[in-house]
This record gives structure tokens, sequence and C-alpha cells, in this order.
């Protein structure tokens, strides 16, 4: 059978150099989900791209991605969590 897919984003404009971002998010469980929270910026095309991930994978919830991209170079940190 088939799943459906929901997503949401929220766009905004505007830019930010420093600040603090929160959220309160609920994870799906099960596998082949993805629960995230990410900012990113392209202010000057493709070669700018700059994102900040947070990623929760619905089959491990006491654990989270952190990855960040900056102009084309990533890196990755998984932190094991001691909650759910």
């Amino acid at each position: 059978a088939t799943k459906p897919y929901v997503s949401g984003e929220i766009i905004s404009h505007d830019f930010y150099r420093y600040g603090y971002f929160e959220t309160r998010m609920r994870i799906t469980r099960g596998a082949g989900t993805v629960s995230a929270f990410f900012l990113f910026a392209r202010p000057g095309g493709r070669e700018t791209w700059n994102e900040i991930d947070m990623e929760f994978t619905g089959r491990d919830p006491r654990r989270i991605e952190l990855v960040y991209h900056v102009a084309g170079d990533a890196a990755l940190q998984v932190l094991e969590l001691p909650f759910d």
C-alpha cells in the first residue's frame, strides 16, 4: 500500500547574519521517515549555498544528525541522545 507524503516549509526572504532560532517539533516514528529543522541561504547562486540541518530519522529517534553545508562542502556529526 502506498503511504501519503506530507511536508511543510516556511520561506523568508529576509537575510540573517547571526541569531537564535528555536523550534518545538514532534518527530515521526517509523522506517523511511525523516523529521528535520533546517535553515539555508543562497545569496549568490549555487556556489554560495549555506545550510544547517538537524535531522531525526524515524527508525532511531534517540539519534540526531547535524549537518552543515558551506559553498559545496559539508560536514556531518551524529549525536546519541539520552531521550527520545
